[in-house]
This record gives C-alpha cells, structure tokens and sequence, in this order.
C-alpha cells in the first residue's frame, strides 16, 4: 500500500509582505514611524541640485541627481548616502515598510531615485 504524502500549504502572513514604497510631503505629515525617513537636506539623502525657485528646472534637477546617484554614489561605495541607503533598505526589510519624506511629493522629486533602487534591491 502507497502512502500518500500530506500537501505541503504554504501561507502568507500579512507580515510578510512588502508595502509599496511611499513619498510622503513634509507639510502634510512628518514622520514619526521608525520606518519613516528624511530625504530633505537636511539629511545626507537631501538633493546636491536647486530648483532655484524655477519650476521649470524640475526634471533638470530630478534628472541631474538621478545622474550623480548611477555614477557616483554607487559606482563609490564610500560615500555617505550609499551607507544610509544601506541603514534604510535594512529597515525596509525589517519592518516591510517604508515611507520617504520630501518637501516636493507629489511633484517629481529626487526621492524617486531612491524609492526606485530601493526597491530594485530589496
């Protein structure tokens, strides 16, 4: 007589699933979750480009930092954002959530660079 082998189920907790990345405007809530980060400049994450107060530079900007983070932050590992993009991908993992804070959301913002690897790497 064969016996037949019990099924093998397997569940998803609702733990165990990663929420989307958010960007979440300064000026409608600041953080105060563990898993809520600062990306203004006031943080190592902050944008090395200015809009000026011309909003036309928008994707200037957004496309230039874009540009620096693909060749410099991680072509180098040593520089400081590359570390704290270490820290916060870390917390991503841990709490399998995220939210970014910016002045810009939701306008185009260099925090989409980081959403974007982040997610990519996760």
């Amino acid at each position: 007589m064969i016996k037949k082998r019990p099924r093998l189920v397997v569940t998803t907790e609702p733990n165990d699933i990663m929420q989307p990345i958010e960007i979440v405007n300064m000026n409608v809530e600041k953080p105060h979750h563990p898993w809520d980060v600062v990306c203004d400049r006031s943080s190592v994450l902050g944008s090395k480009f200015y809009l000026k107060g011309d909003e036309s530079r928008r994707d200037l900007v957004c496309d230039s930092h874009q540009h620096r983070f693909d060749n410099e932050v991680l072509c180098f590992h040593h520089w400081g954002e590359y570390v704290e993009l270490m820290r916060i991908r870390a917390l991503y993992r841990k709490y399998k959530k995220l939210r970014l804070f910016c002045w810009c959301a939701p306008k185009r913002c260099h925090t989409e660079t980081y959403k974007k690897w982040l997610e990519a790497h996760i």
